[in-house]
C-alpha cells in the first residue's frame, strides 16, 4: 500500500494513525503504492465467484488493474458494474498506481466500459451516475 494518504490529508499514514490522529487522513482511501504496508492480493477471476450479479469497485485508481483480471468472471456472469471512473475524477491516484507498478503497464490500459459495451454488448452505460464520478454499466 502507499505510505502517504494521497486522497485525504496527505500525511504519512502510520504517523497519522499513531501520532497525528488529530490531523486528517482518509484511511479508507489509501491507494496501492510504495513504502507502505505489504498486503496479499487476489484477482476477481481467482475468487471463483458463483453467479455474481453486481460489482461495485471504488479502488482509489486501481480499477483498471482489478477489472483486467476479472474478464472471465465478468464475461460469464455479465454483472451490473458500478465503478469509480478514473477518466471522470482525474488521474492523480491512477497515475500513482501506474508509477508504483510499471510492470503492469498492459493491465493499466484496460477499459472496462469499452470491454463491456463492445465485447459483451452491454445495453447501456451511464457516466457520472447519480451526479458523481462513477460509471454504471448495465448488461
Amino acid at each position: 500500500m502507499n505510505n502517504i494518504d494521497l486522497d485525504g490529508g496527505g500525511g504519512v499514514v502510520i504517523k497519522r494513525y499513531n501520532e497525528e490522529n488529530n490531523l486528517d487522513c482518509n484511511f479508507g482511501g489509501i491507494t496501492l503504492g510504495d513504502d507502505g504496508e505489504n498486503i496479499n492480493l487476489t484477482t476477481i477471476d481467482n475468487m471463483k465467484l458463483d453467479d455474481i450479479g453486481y460489482i461495485h469497485c471504488d479502488a482509489q485508481g486501481s480499477e483498471n488493474f482489478i477489472f483486467s483480471k476479472g474478464i472471465e468472471t465478468i464475461k460469464k456472469y455479465r454483472p451490473v458494474i458500478l465503478y469509480e471512473n478514473n477518466e471522470l475524477y482525474g488521474s492523480y491516484l491512477y497515475d500513482n498506481v501506474c508509477k508504483s507498478y510499471p510492470n503492469y503497464k498492459d493491465e493499466s490500459k484496460f477499459d472496462i466500459k469499452k470491454y463491456c459495451m463492445e465485447q459483451l454488448n452491454y445495453s447501456k452505460f451511464i457516466d457520472r451516475f447519480n451526479n458523481g464520478i462513477d460509471t454504471l454499466l448495465i448488461p
